[in-house]
């Protein structure tokens, strides 16, 4: 399973870099945030290098999945639309509770 994940990683990261080089310039921050959480670790030998690798390697299947295919890109707009529509519920019902509540203390 390692050897898959980082072929499709070295894949996106080959295909992108291609394609235009200013599309590698999230790289060094992911490298970055890691090796500051590893420094500031109390106890760096301990770290599970297995769940960082998985962490790494899903979020580059999550960014093939929305990037390359279109069906990934409608469900994350879908589920984008949702959240709004529960946002907007949640605003007018918050509204709705706190002119009530001061309507009764005037």
């Amino acid at each position: 399973m390692y050897g898959l994940m980082c072929g499709i990683m070295i894949w996106v990261i080959v295909d992108k870099a291609i394609a235009d080089p200013n599309n590698l310039r999230s790289i060094p921050g992911i490298l970055i945030i890691i090796l500051i959480c590893l420094f500031c670790s109390n106890s760096p030998h301990k770290v599970n290098y297995h769940t960082i690798f998985w962490s790494v390697g899903l979020q580059f299947l999550l960014a093939l999945y929305v990037l390359k295919w279109k069906y990934g890109k409608a469900s994350v707009t879908w589920v984008q639309e949702r959240i709004k529509e529960f946002n907007e519920n949640s605003d007018a019902g918050s509204s709705l509770f706190l002119e009530i509540i001061i309507r009764n203390i005037i």
